[in-house]
């Protein structure tokens, strides 16, 4: 059984209802904001959410459960959101700064052979005139139907230079999903200089998870101060088997032409040299 949470502050979703009308701006954090459970048929696993009323007012706040897979895709599955997944209590009063831990439960099915994906809403109003509704997302994946196959489709790495801030190392990619479930890619850039030495070495964890037959697009941002101008090598390395315990890598290299100081064009009247 292998379940990974990412225990960040969720962003708001979205906001709906006489927003301009309150004098208090609402808002709740819930962490973790995702969960991945890869468990075997009949094996089930228990946690907690942590909801904290971040708003100047006492709210409500209800829970929804809703299946993901039909919203995004139309795949409706066979199984209820309810059969697999649940939260308790699904309806909490919270006052400002105050957090409730609301206990979740996922249980595999006997028969499983295909990838659970569920919004788990949480909606709450600080007033009358003001509803909201944040979302968190669960898959719940069958370890033994794993079948892995992913590739870089594109890959392409250049200077990011904007006024006032540090130049950095933008790396740009595609990745398709030819897996059989969901994947979340992880890995590193490296910057290999003429000699094909290692020169930098940056960290890539925070792509969002790419659904099974789907291309996402992403862009990746790290901070390469000091770096001498001149050509490089790119390399991309990026693991996307371990959510299922298996050995699956992706790999693509590309030219940069690392230039920290933008062009700038000759001031009005200049003479050209």
């Amino acid at each position: 059984m292998k379940t990974r949470t990412l225990p960040t502050i969720a962003l708001l979703l979205f906001a709906v209802f006489g927003m301009l009308l309150s004098p208090a701006w609402a808002g709740i954090s819930v962490k973790p904001t995702v969960i991945e459970a890869v468990l075997e048929p009949g094996q089930s696993e228990e946690g907690t959410y942590e909801v904290t009323n971040v708003g100047e007012a006492p709210m409500n706040i209800t829970v929804q459960l809703e299946d993901w897979m039909q919203r995004l895709f139309n795949q409706k599955d066979e199984m209820e959101v309810s059969q697999w997944l649940s939260v308790d209590p699904q309806d909490v009063t919270l006052e400002p700064g105050e957090t409730a831990v609301l206990k979740y439960r996922i249980e595999a099915p006997q028969v499983f052979n295909n990838e659970k994906v569920a919004q788990v809403f949480f909606t709450f109003s600080e007033a009358a005139n003001l509803t909201s509704r944040l979302g968190v997302i669960v898959y719940l994946s069958p370890k033994k139907e794993a079948k892995m196959a992913a590739e870089i489709t594109q890959f392409m790495a250049q200077t990011d230079v904007r006024e006032g801030k540090e130049p950095r190392l933008l790396s740009y990619f595609i990745i398709r999903n030819d897996s059989n479930l969901h994947i979340r890619p992880r890995g590193i850039v490296s910057i290999l200089d003429q000699n094909q030495t290692r020169v930098r070495e940056m960290l890539v964890d925070n792509v969002p998870g790419i659904y099974p037959g789907k291309s996402f697009t992403w862009n990746h941002y790290s901070d390469v101060k000091g770096l001498a101008p001149g050509t490089y090598t790119a390399h991309l390395t990026l693991d996307y088997g371990y959510l299922y315990g298996q050995e699956a890598s992706m790999e693509k290299t590309a030219e940069l032409r690392w230039e920290p100081v933008p062009q700038t064009a000759p001031a009005e009247g200049a003479a050209a040299l």
